[in-house]
């Protein structure tokens, strides 16, 4: 062991009393040893006795100085007597404990003077505030740090998109995450804490089946995985992924409920989309095979309409025959059970001539726009700007919303018509996209069906026999359709193969 040399002299007041000078020590540091500064003990210590005067602290077996005097002091020798628990070879040292009873630091003073009594009672008399002030410092570190972690913990939290909260046995809320407040209307997840969810905004029949499936976890140990969307206090609604787990502590004992919510309404949105995508897909193959499955238009027309009301769930899907005066016939027709057209009503039976296009103090003609293979969409009759004659005629048909192709064929053929008769409808692009690939397909179909009544008409030639119609007919229309039908039709004519 390395021998302490004391290089400091022996103070001229070392005969003083030991409860004097402990009463100038308290009353010289009464004021600071609640805030762990030990300047003033070791200092009156120094100068009492002279040496070295120390106040250590120990943490897990380590040890460092908290205050010494001089202040230039070598405490290196010192600090190894107190690591190795060794009385000093001069001077005194008391160790300083804990509540419990563990060493957390030392007091020492090292020094040539021989009155060893009065400086190990001085301090032992100070030893136990020393550790007293040195474990309210620990206690006050470590709740610093786990405020800190918990702080980062929150914080991470905060920054999760799903929503996140955990209950204690008696179904209270402990902690959630922001995105969770701010789904049920709170600023701070602190609002929520100390709450049941009886006690927040739900509606009761959510706020109690909310309580029904925390208990269920509770009572089974196994997680509820769902897909739900809740009665939020705001009156938003989302699609959740919802998962509640029972909360358990190092034994496995049950504390709580962890729950873990995603909104997944854009994920179900987009998988609708691809969905209504694929039912379009097959929606249109089919069609295309009935549409040109028969060579009689009447066929071909039926099967057409009824293929695109099924698919957009229109009230109405009908195709009118425009004629070279402008007038309309209705030729083929499919609705909805409610809408249905009784032959007796004439309105439905043929086409409204003024315009669909402009507004009554310009109107432009119908023929004109749709001959340019132009649409009509209209969402809202009543907003669309419409003639009030055009407007009169659609009320008295109960017609809200439409959609209108022009069926080209050699010139404006006829017209591919949707409507909407319960309510506005704001036509999406895919719908009004589908429409336009099937009014191609018609077109085609009515020329194919007009070919072939033609050919008909003439049993006697060859070139117009049934089967040489069958195999060759699809193709002419097809090269003929390409150069007479706008640049955005051909396309969705390429991309068909027969």
């Amino acid at each position: 062991m390395n021998e302490l040399s004391c290089s400091y002299p022996t103070a001229s007041i070392a005969t003083v009393p030991p409860l004097v000078l402990l009463q100038k020590i308290m009353t010289a540091t009464s004021e600071q040893i609640g805030d762990r500064r030990f300047d003033s003990i070791v200092v009156q210590l120094q100068q009492t006795w002279g040496g070295v005067a120390l106040v250590g602290e120990c943490q897990t077996g380590s040890w460092q100085v908290l205050a010494t005097a001089p202040t230039q002091a070598d405490t290196a020798a010192l600090l190894t007597f107190l690591q190795a628990g060794e009385l000093l070879p001069s001077g005194c040292r008391v160790f300083a404990q804990d509540s419990n009873g563990a060493v957390v630091g030392a007091i020492a003073v090292a020094t040539d003077f021989l009155d060893r009594a009065n400086v190990q009672a001085v301090l032992e008399i100070l030893a136990p505030l020393v550790g007293s002030e040195i474990e309210r410092c620990q206690w006050q570190a470590a709740a610093q740090a786990s405020q800190q972690q918990a702080e980062r913990f929150q914080c991470i939290l905060d920054h999760l998109p799903q929503q996140i909260f955990w209950k204690d046995l008696q179904l209270v809320y402990q902690g959630g995450n922001q995105a969770w407040a701010r789904s049920i209307g709170l600023d701070s997840i602190t609002e929520a804490i100390g709450k049941t969810d009886l006690q927040l905004s739900y509606p009761i029949e959510s706020a109690t089946l909310f309580q029904q499936q925390d208990q269920q976890v509770l009572a089974s140990g196994q997680p509820l995985v769902l897909i739900e969307t809740p009665a939020y206090p705001t009156g938003t609604s989302q699609w959740l992924s919802v998962q509640k787990s029972r909360l358990t502590d190092a034994t496995g004992a049950a504390i709580g409920v962890l729950g873990w919510m995603e909104d997944i309404s854009a994920f179900l949105q987009t998988e609708a989309q691809l969905r209504l995508q694929l039912e379009r897909d097959r929606l249109l193959k089919a069609s295309l095979l009935n549409v040109h499955r028969s060579l009689q238009l009447e066929d071909t027309l039926n099967n057409a309409v009824t293929a695109v009301q099924q698919f957009l769930q229109a009230d109405r899907v009908l195709v009118y025959r425009i004629h070279p005066d402008q007038s309309g016939t209705l030729v083929a027709a499919a609705t909805a059970p409610q809408w249905a057209i009784e032959d007796s009503i004439d309105s439905h039976q043929h086409w409204f001539c003024p315009t669909d296009y402009g507004t009554a103090d310009e109107p432009i003609p119908f023929t004109a726009q749709y001959k340019q293979g132009d649409l009509c969409v209209v969402h809202n009759v009543q907003q669309h700007g419409l003639s009030l004659e055009m407007l009169r005629f659609l009320t008295q048909i109960s017609v809200q919303a439409k959609l209108v192709v022009p069926l080209l064929s050699g010139g404006l053929w006829g017209l591919l018509v949707a409507q909407q008769c319960d309510a506005p409808r704001q036509w999406q692009p895919f719908e009004i996209d589908l429409l336009q690939q099937l009014a191609t397909q018609v077109a085609i179909a009515i020329q194919q069906a007009q070919l072939f009544s033609r050919c008909s008409s003439k049993p006697s030639a060859s070139s117009c026999s049934t089967r040489s119609i069958d195999r060759s007919a699809p193709a002419l229309i097809h090269s003929t359709s390409l150069r007479r039908l706008s640049s955005a039709q051909a396309s969705a004519l390429q991309s068909i193969a027969w």
